[in-house]
């Protein structure tokens, strides 16, 4: 793959690496130059491609990836072209790289353009900050993902809720509706369930992948009992003491919904 020297002149981001593992869509920002930091902290090499080489690389056939395995899309910098055509052209081109948009907050609109495209996952701009939460996005992309970590024996009996809102006419949860009323994309609730993007997609109510996404469909059931479709978002981005000061949705990510389920069954029962 060959790159175009921004103007930037940042000694964290890798202008000239011809062997980029992650590549940065757009022009340079101060985003950029954090993202680029975190990722090699994890000797993860980044380079900027502009959006005319991007456009350059996709009209060839077969696409001229290179050996990126990860593209951000900055959505912090003015695009001159349209992102959501360029993002799903690339996912139409090489289903196996993974894409990331980085927006400026999560609101609906932005959630559900990136995951029409095509978008893996998303990152805002207020989460640029945390080190941490940002290789937690996006690490599990270029490193295998690290096995959950059990949950410890729960004093509260589990409910079993029906959830039919949750559910295909087979009876069984539906993964794409799962993802949805969580806000993310299906790639990443795929890593949680422990299947590829292609098989959840293909068999979004699999019966195998019920257990995992049983306690998910019980968190979201309290929340439909007690907030409305705004402050369940809110709750579940917000981060909680007694959750190791992680939010829901990270905890739920992790591996962890049973704890994040069992933390609002027990609340109720309190109640």
């Amino acid at each position: 793959m060959a790159h175009s020297s921004p103007s930037d002149n940042s000694s964290t981001v890798n202008q000239t690496a011809t062997l980029a593992t992650a590549a940065i869509v757009g022009q340079p920002t101060d985003a950029t130059t954090r993202i680029a930091a975190i990722l090699e902290r994890h000797s993860i090499a980044t380079t900027i491609l502009p959006e005319k080489r991007l456009l350059y690389m996709l009209a060839q056939t077969p696409i001229d990836r290179g050996s990126a395995q990860l593209y951000l899309f900055n959505l912090l910098t003015p695009f001159r072209y349209d992102w959501q055509d360029m993002l799903g052209r690339l996912r139409a081109a090489d289903r196996d790289a993974a894409i990331v948009v980085v927006a400026e907050r999560p609101a609906s609109d932005a959630i559900g353009d990136a995951m029409r495209a095509g978008a893996d996952e998303l990152l805002y701009e207020p989460e640029l900050s945390s080190a941490n939460l940002v290789w937690q996005r996006i690490g599990g992309f270029l490193e295998p993902p690290a096995s959950p970590i059990p949950d410890p024996p729960s004093p509260f009996p589990a409910l079993r809720i029906a959830a039919p809102n949750l559910r295909t006419p087979s009876g069984r949860l539906d993964a794409t509706m799962i993802a949805k009323r969580l806000g993310v994309p299906i790639a990443r609730l795929a890593a949680v369930v422990g299947v590829s993007r292609q098989a959840l997609t293909q068999t979004p109510d699999s019966p195998g992948i019920q257990h995992a996404l049983d306690p998910i469909a019980r968190t979201l059931h309290v929340l439909d009992e007690s907030l409305d479709s705004d402050d369940q978002q809110k709750w579940l981005r917000t981060s909680r003491v007694n959750l190791d000061r992680k939010t829901p949705l990270d905890a739920i990510m992790n591996g962890n919904a049973n704890t994040v389920a069992r933390l609002l069954e027990g609340a109720r029962e309190i109640e």
